[in-house]
């Protein structure tokens, strides 16, 4: 059975799609939307890795086993243009994409959640799990800046088109 981390009284990841001021996050970190989807800088970075993607659907979903086709068809849409838009405006030489449903795979918060990494030969990523931590929003914001304005010049920031 899956079991799923507990929700606080208010989901960070809800208000965020709502425009509002998340616990970590806010709207300036926000990159692309798309009919059912938010995708945003994440507040919390790995070393080499900076200014990961968070990819959300706009309804609460606790996991990905309580997406509806329609979602996650969306959501994955959105995430291969960040993902193309990620290549070109930081320059790395890869993507990653990570997702975890249920405690027992390592989900921390209960809102589906689809992580999209910049990566480099070498950047160890998966060794240096534990070195994540919070960075400040003005730090951010750079990389915000850049994937919007990649997403703009490739009109990838809407609905994806047939």
């Amino acid at each position: 059975m899956l079991r799923l981390p507990p929700l606080r009284s208010e989901c960070a990841f809800c208000e965020l799609a709502q425009g509002r001021v998340g616990e970590q996050s806010t709207p300036d970190d926000i990159v692309a939307r798309s009919p059912h989807g938010t995708a945003f800088i994440s507040a919390a970075w790995w070393p080499a890795n900076p200014g990961h993607v968070l990819i959300i659907p706009n309804a609460h979903r606790d996991s990905l086993f309580d997406l509806r086709d329609a979602e996650a068809a969306d959501l994955h849409a959105l995430t291969r243009r960040v993902a193309m838009a990620m290549l070109r405006a930081y320059h790395c030489e890869g993507i990653s994409t990570r997702q975890h449903s249920g405690v027992g795979a390592g989900q921390s918060m209960p809102h589906y959640h689809l992580h999209v990494f910049p990566r480099w030969a070498g950047d160890r990523l998966y060794e240096r799990s534990a070195e994540k931590a919070f960075v400040p929003v003005e730090t951010r914001a750079p990389f915000a800046a850049r994937l919007r304005s990649e997403l703009n010049r490739q009109g990838l920031t809407g609905a994806a088109a047939d």
